[in-house]
């Protein structure tokens, strides 16, 4: 979860578009957390609800 964060704020400040957002998401953060939930990994509903706020508050720029 650390690194998603700090992945996420090391581009909080760029004049990015909304889509432009979603595509950081999609193309440099996702694969990172593919690799790292494995499908026997069992992890509770609050690191998926903590990652969800982390990936909006980028997107929207913390406007949420």
């Amino acid at each position: 979860k650390a690194f998603l964060k700090e992945d996420l704020n090391k581009r909080k400040e760029s004049p990015l578009s909304r889509i432009r957002r979603l595509k950081i998401v999609k193309m440099a953060t996702l694969p990172k957390l593919t690799y790292l939930i494995n499908p026997n990994t069992n992890l509770c509903f609050f690191i998926f609800a903590e990652i969800n706020k982390s990936v909006l508050k980028f997107i929207w720029k913390s406007k949420t």
